[in-house]
């Protein structure tokens, strides 16, 4: 019963990270597979600062990988795009232009290749108050977008959009996340989408839903244990498939499922990682210390308003591992340099005494 009521915070704590914390705190990773059951997470990371990604591969074999990337707490969210030709190494990110809307905070991305070899990219407004509305715009590049008219769905506190094509029947079918709920939506020409009222499913959402051989689609949803699937044959009528296709690792909470076929018997999923428990938060004392630049790329300035004796500064990273240490600190003002440290999100904390005077949040960039 503790382990069920765990996995249940657990999995709250992932739908709502994006709101409480953001993608400051999220990123990218991916994991490969022969047939979409059986899932090696690959270590390295994509990219930091970033969240819900969405991916899609053109006619060409270019895997265009979308995200929100946000380079601060307070910053704005950005749509940014980056692309591959194996699914493993990737461009530097861009950000994508969408000339003609009035949206402001677009998230949620969710590409889809339509017939004609173009990228129709689907996105919440954020910024706009209930309903919340789902937009479309199309790209011949996958970078230069130009909104479509309209809005393609609607309805309140619903995020996230999930589309895809089901053959059999000729139809568009839209799912939108609603809680631990998803909502169906379907449309026949891709851009109006009308909800139906009798689907019912409450085991998970922020899916993303891929076609398999023998005409299966498989929706990849955020569950109580981790990413986990369904299968159907319309889009209708799922059914939970047993196991967990992805595990998180020890305080990490993943969600925000996409995927794209690489070859024949060969896939690729690309999530977000969001790291819990490390035991290191950041203090709310905000006059003791300031850090300028931050983020930073070779060295970074701090100022204290305390004069230190002996204090000790330690960088530790997302898992809490001690990085980067500087001993015996007198006076105001310290210099810490780079030196071989990745870019990311780093925590930095000043001691004296043993005692903890302060905790920031760092960010090295490249």
């Amino acid at each position: 019963m503790k382990t069920k009521l765990l996995f249940t915070i657990l999995f709250f704590l992932t739908l709502f990270s994006f709101s409480q914390n953001g993608p400051w705190y999220d990123r990218v990773f991916r994991a490969t597979s022969p047939d979409g059951l059986i899932w090696t997470k690959d270590p390295t990371m994509l990219f930091d600062t970033a969240s819900v990604p969405g991916a899609v591969k053109d006619t060409n074999g270019t895997i265009f990988l979308y995200d929100v990337y946000m380079p601060g707490p307070l910053s704005t969210e950005t749509l940014m795009v980056a692309t591959s030709t194996d699914g493993q190494n990737f461009s530097a990110q861009q950000p994508i232009n969408v000339t003609g809307s009035s949206v402001i905070r677009k998230v949620d991305p969710n590409p889809i290749l339509l017939s004609d070899g173009r990228i129709r990219l689907f996105y919440l407004d954020l910024g706009s108050p209930n309903p919340h509305n789902i937009y479309s715009a199309v790209s011949n590049d996958g970078i230069n977008f130009a909104e479509e008219s309209g809005i393609r769905f609607s309805k309140n506190n619903i995020t996230d959009p999930d589309v895809f094509y089901v053959n059999s029947s000729s139809t568009w079918v839209m799912f939108t996340s609603l809680g631990t709920q998803l909502v169906r939506a379907t449309s026949t020409d891709g851009l109006t989408f009308t909800e139906d009222a009798s689907f019912i499913w409450n085991n998970g959402s922020v899916c993303s839903t891929f076609p398999f051989p023998g005409n299966i689609y498989r929706t990849y949803f955020c569950g109580s244990g981790g990413i986990k699937s369904a299968t159907s044959i319309d889009g209708y009528n799922l059914t939970v498939e047993s196991g967990v296709r992805i595990q998180p690792g020890m305080s990490e909470m993943i969600c925000d499922p996409t995927i794209v076929q690489l070859l024949t018997n060969s896939y690729v999923m690309y999530y977000k990682s969001f790291i819990l428990g490390t035991g290191i938060e950041e203090t709310k004392n905000e006059i003791l210390i300031s850090i300028s630049p931050n983020p930073f790329s070779t060295q970074t300035i701090l100022q204290t308003e305390i004069i230190l004796k002996n204090a000790t500064l330690t960088i530790n990273n997302i898992f809490g591992q001690n990085v980067k240490q500087i001993k015996n600190i007198n006076g105001q003002t310290v210099t810490l340099t780079r030196d071989n440290l990745p870019s990311g999100l780093y925590f930095l904390q000043l001691t004296e005494d043993k005692k903890i005077i302060v905790t920031k949040k760092l960010l090295i960039i490249d």
